[in-house]
């Protein structure tokens, strides 16, 4: 059960590195600049800054007292 919540949450936290990685794909600008990125480059890209997103948000809401329900 352990692996399966593991598995899940990685892959929530991905769900935004591979959108994003999508949306600069579709500017041919962006485009020409992500082939020149590195593997460590991409990485930083494409998954440290989404996740540092979601944290700035989820500390806002929690400054703001924001409150999500949850179902």
């Amino acid at each position: 059960m352990n692996v399966a919540i593991g598995a899940f949450m990685l892959t929530l936290l991905l769900i935004p590195a591979i959108s994003l990685r999508l949306a600069l794909y579709r500017h041919r600008y962006l485009k020409e600049m992500l082939h020149t990125l590195s593997v460590m480059d991409t990485m930083w890209l494409f998954i440290i800054v989404p996740v540092m997103t979601h944290t700035i948000l989820l500390t806002g809401f929690h400054l703001l007292d924001y409150e999500v329900n949850m179902i």
